[in-house]
């Protein structure tokens, strides 16, 4: 089922991750008559020396 990849900068705390997790989950939801057992979301944390916008680092 859906799985959501979330790409942030490092650092963040775990209570932001979790908060988002659940605010994310209830969207998909809200649109997909799913449980939510089948909601998987992945976070992957970057440096944000690795970051680039418009080939610039941000």
């Amino acid at each position: 089922m859906p799985v959501i990849h979330v790409e942030l900068w490092e650092g963040r705390p775990q209570s932001v991750r979790d908060a988002l997790a659940e605010e994310l989950t209830a969207v998909v939801l809200k649109h997909l008559p799913i449980p939510p057992e089948a909601v998987t979301l992945i976070f992957t944390e970057v440096a944000k020396a690795d970051w680039y916008v418009a080939g610039k680092p941000s």
